[in-house]
């Protein structure tokens, strides 16, 4: 059996600390040791993320803490432009909105402005680089390292969303029914695709499943496409629109959720494994944690699955708008922000504060949290009482 490099190493631990949310961490790393960004050996990290997500579930067993027992709070930090859209990739934080405001985690004082008419989407490409999707313009690339942020010479393709895949410089780029692969150099690794006739609605949805694979969500329909080779497969088991879409650490399952409250699970290659019905609303957020799949609808409720077993259901009283994953912290948004612990015997509420009547995005980093709309960004600081 070939031994593996400390490179090789690295990379698959800074694999895994990006699935878990541990962003900082995973950047520092990379930062540290000088890892390459090729791309890693995907067998062996879906291999390494299997091992680990056993090894946490099983902790998650054995723990005995009682998290409701400690008492935490949401301490408001600062107030930054609003937007509709905030991303955070290691120590950046970046909001879309009738602008691009850039600022560090650790100095959000320090805020960095790039003036544009509409801002629709941003994908990370390394520690500082970002691909930036507007509404009438060509896909912009810049470096937030510097200030001001320095602008390349913009790409040839125009997207509504965009979605970069981890380890490579690899960006897929959505626009309406069409989308395209390409790289930072601007190649194209796949022509502009239609999978729908022209009278279909516009993509919603697109995640990678792995370099060659991606999973998007039309209507109803997901399609697993292997650009590579040409080939896909469509699951039509929901009723109603695919309301979200994600995919397991390592891209082994693509989940799917829609307006009727059914969750479906669709393995790599588009086999569908199962489908049940988890909500009795629309699903508003899906995700995964250790072997644990995760979902929120408006109708208020937060259910933890293995599989399509359900394990525990919390109820928030009010309808989900969005939720985010923060390793094991779940961060709930409804007419009140509240931070959850998740473990296999149950959930922990940490932390709530009531909400104005508006709905957020919601993006969480170590222990801040950051909730955006059109008018502003507040950042919450999670802290002990009495601290």
């Amino acid at each position: 059996m070939a031994e593996l490099t400390s490179d090789e190493v690295n990379k698959l631990i800074y694999g895994y600390l990006r699935s878990e949310g541990l962003e900082l961490t995973a950047r520092a790393l990379l930062h540290e040791t000088n890892t390459s960004t090729e791309e890693p050996d995907l067998d062996l990290v879906k291999l390494l993320l299997k091992g680990l997500e056993s090894v946490k579930t099983e902790q998650a067993i054995t723990s005995s803490t009682q998290l409701s027992s400690i008492d935490f709070g949401l301490q408001q930090l600062n107030s930054l432009p609003g937007g509709r859209l905030v991303k955070i990739c290691g120590d950046n934080v970046v909001i879309c909105g009738q602008e691009l405001v850039c600022a560090e985690t650790s100095a959000l004082d320090k805020v960095k402005k790039l003036p544009y008419a509409r801002i629709n989407d941003v994908a990370f490409m390394g520690r500082n680089q970002v691909f930036v999707s507007q509404s009438n313009g060509p896909i912009l690339v810049l470096d937030l390292s510097t200030d001001p942020i320095t602008l390349f010479p913009p790409t040839t393709h125009t997207a509504n969303m965009i979605k970069m895949v981890p380890f490579t410089d690899r960006l897929l780029a959505i626009n309406g029914k069409h989308f395209c692969v390409f790289n930072a150099q601007g190649d194209v690794l796949c022509k502009e695709t239609q999978l729908e006739n022209a009278e279909a609605s516009d993509i919603s949805y697109a995640e990678w499943v792995d370099q060659d694979t991606v999973a998007l969500a039309i209507n109803n329909k997901v399609r697993i496409y292997k650009y590579s080779e040409g080939i896909h497969k469509v699951i039509e088991q929901h009723l109603l629109p695919v309301s979200y879409l994600t995919v397991s650490a390592g891209g082994s399952v693509v989940y799917s959720g829609s307006e009727e409250g059914l969750i479906c699970a669709i393995d790599s290659t588009g086999q569908q494994q199962r489908a049940f019905k988890a909500h009795a609303g629309v699903i508003t957020f899906l995700g995964t944690y250790a072997n644990l799949l995760v979902s929120a609808s408006n109708d208020g409720k937060v259910k933890v699955w293995r599989d399509a077993s359900l394990l525990f259901e919390f109820d928030v009283e009010a309808p989900i708008y969005t939720c985010t994953l923060n390793g094991s912290s779940l961060v709930v948004v409804s007419d009140r922000v509240q931070v959850v612990q998740l473990k296999e015997s149950g959930a922990y509420l940490i932390a709530s504060l009531t909400l104005p009547d508006s709905r957020f995005n919601v993006a969480a980093v170590g222990n801040k949290v950051f909730l955006t709309n059109e008018s502003e960004t507040r950042v919450f600081k999670i802290i002990q009482s009495g601290n």
